[in-house]
């Protein structure tokens, strides 16, 4: 799945986000308890954000927000972690919810 945790991984994500931006998103989901921020053990200069038990709660939600978007966009393109989800939605969740129990 996708393993990112800290400032600098979703930086240098694929989807190019700036870096006011990426802040203040980050700042935001932490204020609305989307994700908690705790100091990295390895590098007490990071911080690791992970997402907490009422985001994990979204995750039915996103999977049909996907699905809804493969069916009615003919632009929309899938990936692997989207793949995943469509060969075994179970399992996919599953996968999910065992990286942050």
């Amino acid at each position: 799945m996708c393993n990112r945790k800290r400032y600098q991984d979703f930086l240098d994500a694929s989807e190019g986000i700036s870096t006011n931006i990426l802040a203040q998103r980050l700042d935001y989901l932490e204020e609305i308890k989307l994700v908690t921020k705790k100091r990295d053990h390895h590098n007490k200069k990071q911080f690791n954000y992970t997402p907490t038990a009422k985001a994990l709660d979204l995750l039915p939600v996103l999977c049909e927000v996907i699905r809804w978007g493969l069916k009615h966009h003919s632009d929309a393109q899938s990936n692997p972690v989207v793949d995943k989800m469509l060969k075994d939605e179970k399992t996919f969740r599953k996968d999910i919810l065992a990286q942050f129990q």
